[in-house]
């Protein structure tokens, strides 16, 4: 039974619709947290991949530029040709080395990428109605280098629970239900 002097007994009514409300607003907050994750996860080795391929040239001109004048010496103190095709292959190996690292890590941009797309995917197929463009605009690095939701993150939370408590009860419903029923996680 329902306090009448409550000028909001109405929405705590039906259990039903409040404990769904309650789901779909956990599910919200832990697919947010995840995303956050998830995102600074991505931005970090984009971050990595682009510091790695804006290096990479310059490595592989300075190791020919010390490696071409040293075959050189070598073949002019008339040294072993094994020796300098040894040099040479060591030379060329750590070439192709940071070719493929730098390589790897990009294939490892584009796969967190894609699961990024297939994430707002399976968010949706859960229920929760995520445009990621927008969480990622709350999303920010902290001094301590971890990837957090910011201030931000509270109303566009507030709005996503607004549709969802629309969309179960049907109506427009206070904010003052929603905080009751779906308070802001600390």
């Amino acid at each position: 039974m329902t306090d009448s002097s409550d000028p909001f007994a109405d929405f705590f009514a039906s259990d039903a619709k409040v404990s769904e409300c309650r789901r779909q607003g956990d599910q919200l907050d832990y697919f947010a947290h995840a995303y956050c994750k998830f995102y600074g996860d991505c931005r970090d080795a984009e971050q990595r991949a682009n510091a790695l391929r804006s290096t990479q040239n310059l490595t592989i001109v300075l190791g020919a530029a010390l490696g071409i004048p040293f075959l050189v010496m070598l073949a002019y103190l008339r040294v072993n040709q094994l020796i300098i095709g040894a040099v040479f292959m060591l030379g060329a190996g750590a070439g192709y080395l940071l070719v493929e690292h730098v390589r790897r890590e990009h294939d490892h941009v584009e796969q967190l990428n894609r699961e990024r797309e297939s994430f707002g995917l399976s968010a949706y197929l859960t229920g929760i109605d995520m445009p990621l463009d927008q969480l990622e605009e709350t999303i920010a690095k902290n001094s301590a280098g971890h990837w957090i939701l910011t201030a931000s993150y509270g109303p566009w939370r507030a709005e996503r629970l607004r549709q969802i408590f629309q969309r179960v009860y049907g109506v427009p419903v206070p904010g003052a239900v929603i905080d009751r029923i779906c308070p802001l996680p600390s």
